[in-house]
């Protein structure tokens, strides 16, 4: 085999070996299925953004960050753990000396958000609120899923 036809078939056997190794770690860290992902709250001023990552032992972590838009443009945001169970996911915390409750109802490709507040206990912005129907527009958080513990 001439020097330069074997180099062209090295190199596409390196390759191909490349690509199967590639697809291969791609499967590897794939998110797990259920409520994983981005889900997006639209306002006609304003939304929600909630990033979802299921955890071992039935929780989830999430990051919600939410904008009331014009004129104000005040937000909020919120992070932590919750369990899931059937479904349904609720974070409480005291906190900024009040209570801070969001329930999120997880249905196929869409979640349902219920903020159950006392005084300011989100500490979100004025006027700044979480309620309403999110979609799913992703299925994969923001965050790195290797750190999702």
């Amino acid at each position: 085999m001439k020097p330069v036809a074997l180099a062209l078939a090295l190199a596409s056997t390196l390759a191909g070996a490349v690509a199967a190794r590639s697809s291969a770690a791609a499967v590897t860290v794939r998110p797990p299925a259920g409520v994983t992902g981005r889900y997006a709250l639209e306002r006609p001023n304003g939304g929600c953004l909630l990033d979802v990552a299921e955890l071992s032992g039935g929780r989830i972590r999430f990051q919600l960050f939410c904008d009331r838009g014009e004129p104000s443009h005040n937000t909020g945001s919120i992070a932590g753990t919750a369990r899931l169970s059937g479904g349904v996911a609720v974070y409480r915390v005291e906190q900024l000396g009040g209570v801070c409750e969001l329930r999120m109802t997880f249905r196929r490709g869409r979640m349902e958000m219920v903020q159950n507040e006392r005084d300011g206990g989100c500490g979100f912005g004025y006027g700044v609120e979480a309620d309403g129907r999110y979609e799913r527009t992703r299925t994969r958080p923001s965050f790195d899923l290797a750190h999702a513990r």
